[in-house]
């Protein structure tokens, strides 16, 4: 778990690589993360593994989800 200034820390650091993605010149102007992006980089190690098995278990149902309402079956 992150503390709230590590939070921060993380959101500013994926916004960057999102702005890069995107070619924006500014980390300001991408998008606004989701919430569960935050929370799934939040429990991702280095290492790129889960800190436990049930945040690999929820991020597995939130990814389901995210791909269900992309496809526009989610009810």
């Amino acid at each position: 778990m992150l503390s709230r200034g590590d939070y921060a820390l993380l959101e500013k650091k994926m916004r960057k690589s999102r702005a890069e993605a995107l070619g924006l010149e500014s980390p300001d102007l991408a998008p606004a993360l989701a919430r569960y992006d935050m929370w799934k980089a939040a429990r991702t190690k280095f290492d790129r593994n889960m800190t436990s098995s049930s945040a690999a278990l929820i991020t597995q149902r939130i990814d389901e989800l995210d791909e269900q309402q992309t496809q526009g079956t989610f009810c």
